[in-house]
């Protein structure tokens, strides 16, 4: 699963150092995540990109799981730069010291990137969602698409993970998820709720409901397996939740407005 390394350094290391270092180098982008954690990715190529954090002395290097062989690349690149910069030793999660010419080689990168697909297969058969998040949103496996990938060789597998995963990264357009409120009182389990007005092109992720605007009556409210099984032609489920939504015209919202109102969950929701 995650996969960590530590260089513990004998000379000052700061990430404006580090990152001044790389920021020429072709498609590494970077985004501070805290006050000692950077994240860094691939541009167009990483899919869960690669975590360095500043803990007690020692920086933290950290793969997770369905990282590809860029993230595993870039992994490299960077502890390169830090040991340069630190003159650091690098060692393994059991504290072991690594050579860093044995570090990832092309070998070990196809066997992680295996095993870690058949994880996302496995766990896919027994959660409804298994949500990885890459650099620019998250990505969803589910009961769905495992029925398409348990029929899949191992290589065919790992291309199929990985085309959904990266698609849904760059391919798609990059739209705003939109108005998302949470519903509940103090004390009980919140809902989380997406509005649909059809008035813009939007992303539509998983919620607990979708509410549909009927303007000066109460929202239609469906599940996310009802839209799924009446999207527009001209929406597109593009991984076992994210829908790519572009705005309808005034014909195809009212088609589907129809189509929502015969699964209508709101008054039940509001009796309860």
């Amino acid at each position: 699963m995650s996969k960590i390394h530590y260089i513990i350094p004998t000379k000052f290391f700061s990430f404006s150092i580090l990152n001044k270092t790389i920021e020429n180098t072709k498609d590494i982008q970077f985004e501070q995540r805290g006050e000692k954690t950077f994240y860094y990715w691939m541009n167009l190529k990483s899919i869960r990109g690669v975590d360095v954090s500043i803990e007690d002395g020692y920086i933290e290097i950290r793969n997770t799981i369905l990282s590809n062989q860029s993230d595993y690349l870039l992994t490299k690149i960077i502890i390169e730069n830090c040991i340069e910069i630190t003159n650091g030793k690098l060692l393994d999660e059991e504290e072991d010291e690594v050579e860093l010419k044995s570090l990832y080689k092309n070998d070990d990168i196809e066997k992680f990137e295996l095993e870690d697909c058949k994880h996302i297969l496995m766990f896919s058969e027994i959660h409804e969602d298994i949500a990885i998040f890459g650099p620019i949103r998250p990505i969803h496996f589910g009961k769905k698409i495992h029925e398409k990938l348990k029929k899949l060789n191992d290589a065919d597998l790992k291309r199929e993970i990985f085309r959904i995963a990266l698609n849904v990264q760059y391919n798609i357009p990059n739209y705003e998820y939109g108005n998302i409120m949470e519903v509940g009182n103090d004390g009980d389990e919140k809902k989380k709720m997406k509005l649909l007005t059809g008035e813009y092109d939007c992303l539509i992720d998983k919620y607990d409901y979708i509410l549909i605007n009927q303007d000066d009556k109460n929202p239609i409210m469906i599940t996310n397996s009802v839209l799924n099984s009446i999207l527009p032609n001209s929406w597109s489920l593009v991984d076992e939740f994210t829908v790519v939504a572009p705005k309808l015209n005034e014909a195809e919202w009212s088609q589907f407005v129809e189509k929502s109102r015969k699964h209508d969950e709101f008054e039940n929701f509001m009796s309860k």
